[in-house]
Protein backbone atom coordinates (compact mmCIF):
# COMPACT_ATOMS: atom_id res chain seq x y z
CA UNK A 1 0.00 0.00 0.00
CA UNK A 2 0.95 3.59 -1.09
CA UNK A 3 2.74 5.13 1.96
CA UNK A 4 3.35 8.47 0.77
CA UNK A 5 0.89 11.03 -1.45
CA UNK A 6 0.32 10.03 -4.86
CA UNK A 7 -1.04 11.07 -7.81
CA UNK A 8 -4.34 9.30 -9.76
CA UNK A 9 -4.82 10.61 -13.45
CA UNK A 10 -8.14 8.90 -15.36
CA UNK A 11 -7.76 7.79 -18.75
CA UNK A 12 -10.57 9.91 -20.47
CA UNK A 13 -9.73 12.70 -19.40
CA UNK A 14 -7.15 14.59 -21.39
CA UNK A 15 -5.72 17.78 -20.36
CA UNK A 16 -3.55 20.40 -22.57
CA UNK A 17 -1.80 22.90 -20.72
CA UNK A 18 -1.53 26.13 -23.18
CA UNK A 19 1.55 27.87 -22.23
CA UNK A 20 1.75 26.79 -18.74
CA UNK A 21 2.77 23.86 -16.44
CA UNK A 22 0.12 20.48 -16.98
CA UNK A 23 -2.85 20.28 -14.79
CA UNK A 24 -0.82 17.70 -13.00
CA UNK A 25 2.15 19.39 -12.28
CA UNK A 26 -0.33 22.48 -11.32
CA UNK A 27 -1.55 19.75 -8.48
CA UNK A 28 1.23 19.10 -7.44
CA UNK A 29 3.44 21.92 -6.93
CA UNK A 30 -0.01 23.14 -4.43
CA UNK A 31 -0.07 19.86 -3.01
CA UNK A 32 3.69 20.17 -1.38
CA UNK A 33 2.42 23.71 -0.28
CA UNK A 34 -0.75 22.58 1.11
CA UNK A 35 0.04 18.77 2.36
CA UNK A 36 -4.02 18.66 2.21
CA UNK A 37 -5.45 15.82 -0.41
CA UNK A 38 -6.08 17.36 -3.72
CA UNK A 39 -8.62 17.77 -6.55
CA UNK A 40 -8.21 19.56 -10.24
CA UNK A 41 -11.45 21.21 -10.58
CA UNK A 42 -12.63 22.65 -13.75
CA UNK A 43 -15.22 25.48 -14.30
CA UNK A 44 -18.74 24.22 -16.62
CA UNK A 45 -21.86 26.18 -17.36
CA UNK A 46 -24.25 25.08 -14.83
CA UNK A 47 -26.15 23.47 -17.39
CA UNK A 48 -23.69 20.83 -18.06
CA UNK A 49 -22.62 19.83 -14.82
CA UNK A 50 -25.64 17.00 -14.08
CA UNK A 51 -22.59 14.49 -16.08
CA UNK A 52 -20.05 14.96 -13.29
CA UNK A 53 -19.55 15.33 -9.65
CA UNK A 54 -19.32 18.90 -8.31
CA UNK A 55 -17.93 20.46 -5.04
CA UNK A 56 -19.73 22.35 -2.52
CA UNK A 57 -16.43 25.01 -1.83
CA UNK A 58 -15.72 27.28 1.10
CA UNK A 59 -12.77 29.28 1.60
CA UNK A 60 -11.78 30.56 -1.61
CA UNK A 61 -8.58 31.38 -1.79
CA UNK A 62 -7.34 32.54 -5.39
CA UNK A 63 -8.20 29.47 -7.67
CA UNK A 64 -7.84 26.78 -4.61
CA UNK A 65 -10.73 26.08 -2.43
CA UNK A 66 -11.60 24.13 0.82
CA UNK A 67 -13.97 21.31 -0.57
CA UNK A 68 -16.86 21.09 2.04
CA UNK A 69 -18.83 18.15 -0.13
CA UNK A 70 -19.09 16.16 -2.74
CA UNK A 71 -22.82 16.06 -4.94
CA UNK A 72 -22.08 13.09 -7.84
CA UNK A 73 -24.47 14.18 -11.35
CA UNK A 74 -26.35 16.88 -9.58
CA UNK A 75 -29.91 17.05 -11.43
CA UNK A 76 -30.13 19.98 -10.35
CA UNK A 77 -28.95 23.20 -8.09
CA UNK A 78 -25.00 22.31 -8.30
CA UNK A 79 -23.26 23.21 -5.59
CA UNK A 80 -20.93 25.37 -7.65
CA UNK A 81 -19.91 26.09 -11.10
CA UNK A 82 -17.08 23.45 -10.85
CA UNK A 83 -16.83 19.47 -12.36
CA UNK A 84 -13.92 17.60 -10.60
CA UNK A 85 -11.65 17.02 -13.36
CA UNK A 86 -10.26 13.01 -13.54
CA UNK A 87 -6.85 14.17 -11.68
CA UNK A 88 -6.06 14.15 -8.04
CA UNK A 89 -3.44 14.11 -5.54
CA UNK A 90 -4.15 11.86 -2.70
CA UNK A 91 -2.92 10.63 0.82
CA UNK A 92 -2.85 6.99 1.91
CA UNK A 93 -5.77 7.36 4.12
CA UNK A 94 -8.06 7.24 1.19
CA UNK A 95 -7.47 3.47 0.61
CA UNK A 96 -9.40 3.30 4.32
CA UNK A 97 -12.34 4.71 3.01
CA UNK A 98 -11.98 3.08 -0.09
CA UNK A 99 -12.27 -0.24 1.44
CA UNK A 100 -15.60 0.71 3.53
CA UNK A 101 -17.28 1.34 0.20
CA UNK A 102 -19.76 -0.54 -1.79
CA UNK A 103 -19.94 -0.74 -5.16
CA UNK A 104 -22.30 1.74 -7.12
CA UNK A 105 -23.13 0.30 -10.30
CA UNK A 106 -20.08 -2.06 -10.14
CA UNK A 107 -17.79 0.24 -9.44
CA UNK A 108 -16.19 1.36 -6.75
CA UNK A 109 -16.53 5.47 -6.39
CA UNK A 110 -13.69 7.62 -5.61
CA UNK A 111 -16.05 10.39 -5.02
CA UNK A 112 -18.07 8.65 -1.73
CA UNK A 113 -14.84 7.97 -0.68
CA UNK A 114 -13.62 11.49 -0.59
CA UNK A 115 -17.30 12.28 0.55
CA UNK A 116 -16.87 10.30 3.67
CA UNK A 117 -13.41 11.18 4.00
CA UNK A 118 -14.97 15.25 4.36
CA UNK A 119 -17.53 13.87 6.58
CA UNK A 120 -14.86 12.38 9.29
CA UNK A 121 -13.57 15.63 9.11
CA UNK A 122 -10.68 15.21 6.43
CA UNK A 123 -9.90 18.34 4.69
CA UNK A 124 -10.12 18.06 1.53
CA UNK A 125 -9.03 20.90 -1.25
CA UNK A 126 -9.85 21.78 -4.61
CA UNK A 127 -7.67 23.73 -7.45
CA UNK A 128 -9.00 25.73 -10.22
CA UNK A 129 -6.11 24.70 -12.67
CA UNK A 130 -5.04 26.30 -16.11
CA UNK A 131 -5.45 24.52 -19.34
CA UNK A 132 -7.74 22.80 -21.09
CA UNK A 133 -9.71 19.61 -20.21
CA UNK A 134 -11.13 17.63 -22.78
CA UNK A 135 -13.24 14.63 -22.28
CA UNK A 136 -12.92 11.16 -23.32
CA UNK A 137 -15.42 9.46 -21.63
CA UNK A 138 -18.28 8.97 -23.94
CA UNK A 139 -18.03 8.33 -28.13
CA UNK A 140 -19.67 11.30 -28.33
CA UNK A 141 -16.81 13.30 -25.90
CA UNK A 142 -14.14 11.22 -27.60
CA UNK A 143 -14.82 12.15 -31.15
CA UNK A 144 -15.20 16.11 -30.00
CA UNK A 145 -11.84 15.59 -28.75
CA UNK A 146 -10.35 13.55 -31.80
CA UNK A 147 -11.52 16.65 -34.11
CA UNK A 148 -10.28 19.20 -31.50
CA UNK A 149 -6.91 17.61 -31.30
CA UNK A 150 -7.04 16.76 -34.96
CA UNK A 151 -7.50 20.72 -35.55
CA UNK A 152 -5.03 21.83 -33.52
CA UNK A 153 -1.67 23.18 -35.67
CA UNK A 154 0.47 23.08 -33.00
CA UNK A 155 1.85 19.55 -31.64
CA UNK A 156 1.13 18.73 -27.79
Amino acid sequence: MAKKPFLVLFGDDVSLNGNGPLMAEQLVRTFKKIQKPLICLYKKPKKELSSYGVPKISGINGRLAKITDIVEKPEKNPPSNFALVGKYVLTPEVFYYLRKEAPHNGEIGLAFALQDMIKDGKEIFGLETDGEWLECGSKEKWIQSFLYLAQMKKKI
